[in-house]
């Protein structure tokens, strides 16, 4: 499994949002976790699709670890935005381990985050920018959003989840 992979389950799992959103079902995506449990369903039919022996599924040898520890600890009250050495200071190397949420043991690793349904703030993508840039140099990082807070763009939503 691969990065191209990832992108097109990712594509896959965008078309049945916008199939729910338009069918007036929007309201029934809760929270993130939604997104994680397709993308986990999503994987675990690729594997089967590639593997082909059903005495072997993903589970099997654990290939997908939902919740994954890091191995560096983060404190969120010590993120400041816009001062790289404060955050270095205050929020690295100190507090608790955290969570990533998806890693798939693949070489190299695969590790993937979430942020939706609802808008994030950039405190909060930081946090996740940092779990994925403390993962060994040589892992492939993913950060995926679908954000359906919003359907016609406005209140700044488009232009916030930019930025």
């Amino acid at each position: 499994m691969n990065l191209d992979d990832i992108q097109g389950l990712l594509e896959r799992m965008l078309g049945r949002i916008e199939v729910l959103i338009q069918a007036g079902r929007r309201s029934e995506i809760l929270n993130e976790r939604y997104f994680h449990h397709m993308f986990s369903w999503e994987v675990g039919q690729l594997w089967q699709a590639r593997n082909g022996d059903p005495s072997r599924d993903m589970w099997h040898d654990l290939f997908l670890a939902p919740e994954a520890k890091t191995s560096a600890k983060f404190r969120r009250k010590g993120i400041t935005l816009g001062d790289a050495a404060a955050t270095r200071t205050n929020a690295v190397g100190t507090g608790r381990s955290g969570n990533l949420d998806f890693i798939l043991k693949t070489s190299p690793l695969l590790c993937v985050e979430w942020k939706g349904p609802k808008l994030y703030t950039a405190t909060s993508a930081f946090e996740v920018f940092l779990k994925l840039l403390n993962q060994p140099q040589d892992s492939i990082k993913v950060f995926a959003a679908i954000i359906t807070s919003c359907t016609s763009g406005g209140r700044g939503h488009l232009d916030a989840a930019k930025r």
